[in-house]
């Protein structure tokens, strides 16, 4: 069984093998496309903003962007409520 310091140097390093696979996987990809393709895994906009050296605030408002350019796209511009 592991100690707690031997868990968090574990959890750490898988932490570290997640953001090179993503840096990778997005390389030669835009910045909408990186934040639109980790989202999708699942990453959370802070996970996402420490790969790409961003803010999560920023990874936030790129994030909006794309849901609204998705809404015009599909015709649902106007807000329901």
């Amino acid at each position: 069984m592991l100690d707690n310091e031997s868990r968090m140097i574990t959890f750490k390093q898988g932490a570290l093998i997640i953001h090179l696979l993503a840096a990778i996987y997005t390389k030669d990809m835009g910045f909408a496309d990186k934040v639109k393709s980790l989202s999708t895994m699942g990453l959370a906009p802070k996970e996402i903003a420490e790969i790409l050296g961003m803010t999560p605030g920023t990874v936030r408002v790129a994030k909006s962007q794309l849901k609204n350019k998705r809404r015009v796209a599909y015709g649902k511009n106007r807000k329901v409520g």
